[in-house]
């Protein structure tokens, strides 16, 4: 999950010049949504939806009926991993 998050950084900062200070460096808002949904994407494969973002919450909008759904344990289990990714 890691690798996910430092892909996304490598490429806010792949158009910045070599000498560029890392407080100037501007993460795009939506990197934890992207992050998000890659680790929801590996862990479950693709989701048929919507990806949508509201304020301070964002996730997939089902666009047809959902054969299953997650337990509660699982949801908890991602929460967690998207906290530790944003720490």
């Amino acid at each position: 999950m890691v690798e996910k998050s430092t892909a996304i950084l490598q490429e806010a900062t792949s158009q910045l010049p070599p000498d560029t200070p890392i407080e100037d460096v501007i993460v795009p808002k939506d990197a934890d949504v992207q992050i998000m949904t890659e680790v929801l994407d590996q862990k479950f494969g693709r989701r048929h939806g919507k990806v949508v973002r509201c304020t301070r919450k964002a996730g997939v909008r089902e666009t047809g009926a959902s054969s299953s759904r997650l337990s509660i344990g699982e949801v908890n289990s991602l929460k967690e991993e998207v906290t530790t990714l944003r720490g």
